[in-house]
């Protein structure tokens, strides 16, 4: 009688450790994997008054204002505005570092509007956001100067062998000043 009651308790202990769904042995679920930008309509500010999870980097540093503006936005409560007086052009840039998926195609949306906004020295930089990867760049489909309406700016992109990106909303660029009023807002990444 020991026996059959042994062998019924081994019996069921092996039954229930086969369905276990924690030790099988076939494809487990994966969540899936999901990309954020942070402060993405440009919500949140630290004390020092620029954007929350942006870099600032100005080619003349302390020269451009950046504030939040709740006046001029497309999503949320504000927008990030950035003023560069006439009598000094700079080249200026907010960037942020994100994770991706190695090896996938994504979409970045960005909200862009300008007001008087000129090139200066070599004029080939207005205002617009690009993607790096390593030493890849994907520049967005619209660079805007002068004075325009909110306009969704976008660049598609593979992130390759790469587990993070770097979006650096710009504008100008290296040896590209620039002058005027520039709002980004509501930036939105998804798969392709």
């Amino acid at each position: 009688m020991k026996t059959k009651t042994l062998t019924f308790i081994l019996l069921i202990i092996v039954f229930f450790s086969f369905c276990d769904s924690d030790n099988s042995t076939g494809p487990k679920n994966k969540p899936p994997f999901i990309v954020t930008i942070a402060n993405p309509s440009f919500e949140i500010f630290n004390d020092s008054g620029k954007p929350a999870n942006w870099n600032l980097t100005e080619w003349r540093p302390k020269i451009t204002i950046v504030e939040k503006d709740s006046t001029v936005k497309t999503d949320g409560s504000y927008s990030l505005k950035s003023t560069i007086p006439d009598s000094l052009p700079n080249d200026v840039r907010f960037n942020q570092e994100i994770t991706v998926e190695k090896n996938t195609h994504y979409n970045i949306r960005c909200d862009i509007k300008t007001e008087n906004h000129k090139l200066y020295q070599d004029k080939t930089m207005g205002a617009g956001f690009f993607i790096t990867a390593g030493n890849l760049a994907f520049f967005s489909d619209t660079l805007l100067t002068g004075t325009t309406n909110w306009t969704n700016v976008q660049v598609n992109f593979n992130s390759y062998n790469h587990d993070f990106v770097t979006i650096t909303l710009h504008i100008g660029y290296i040896c590209n000043t620039n002058t005027g009023i520039v709002w980004f807002d509501n930036l939105k990444i998804s798969k392709l």
